[in-house]
């Protein structure tokens, strides 16, 4: 988690490769992809959707990658995410969606981007 978080995709392939599961999540739900997104490590982001990470996989309040991506304004996670199926209406327990994590931290970039691809507004 902590190497996708941080860009390090040696250290992510490494431990792929000697058993790492790459859809494992904390207690939370929290997995290696939302960091990645969260940071916006699109190669690691890449990396791990390739290898059998779950874009709609939630956290235990039901937020996404794709939640993350957006609220962190990181266009380029928000793109592969949603090009990967991620959905951009899916709301979090609480009823927040990426669309507005992406608005209400000023990300117009992302917010244009999911409003094209289907968001309500």
């Amino acid at each position: 988690m902590y190497a996708c978080a941080n860009g390090h995709l040696g250290c992510a392939e490494f431990l792929v490769t000697h058993g790492a599961n790459v859809g494992q999540d904390r207690q939370d739900g929290w997995t290696a992809l939302m960091s990645a997104s969260k940071h916006g490590q699109l190669v690691c982001v890449e990396y791990l959707v390739t290898h059998g990470a779950r874009v709609e996989h939630p956290t235990k309040d039901g937020r996404t990658a794709l939640m993350f991506a957006s609220q962190s304004g990181h266009l380029a996670c928000v793109e592969y995410l949603v090009t990967h199926g991620a959905q951009v209406g899916q709301a979090a327990q609480d009823g927040e969606t990426p669309l507005m994590s992406a608005a209400e931290n000023g990300h117009v970039a992302c917010v244009e981007y999911l409003v094209t691809h289907g968001a309500e507004v």
